[in-house]
């Protein structure tokens, strides 16, 4: 009976580690260089879906970015990261 239950618990964790694996391969990480256009940038910014992270890479980067319609959705936002404190600076 009990050996019968954790076969029972594993099965069910394998099932919720495919769901979650599923809906990180559906979510992207755009990655952001400094030596990126300031345009690029911000078209990366606003092709974000729910669920995708844009990462800002260590560096600074000049310049105003325009948000507009950007949207997550219950439990997936649209993170924007960056590399740490310290290492990325965002001067617009």
């Amino acid at each position: 009976m009990i050996k019968r239950k954790r076969r029972i618990v594993f099965v069910l964790t394998g099932i919720a580690a495919l769901v979650l694996a599923e809906t990180q391969v559906l979510a992207g990480t755009t990655r952001v260089e400094p030596h990126m256009e300031h345009r690029a940038v911000v078209k990366l910014l606003n092709a974000a879906q729910p669920g995708d992270t844009v990462l800002f890479s260590k560096g600074i980067y000049s310049g105003a970015y325009r948000l507009e319609n950007l949207h997550g959705a219950v439990n997936r936002p649209v993170v924007i990261r960056g590399a740490g404190p310290e290492q990325t600076t965002i001067d617009g």
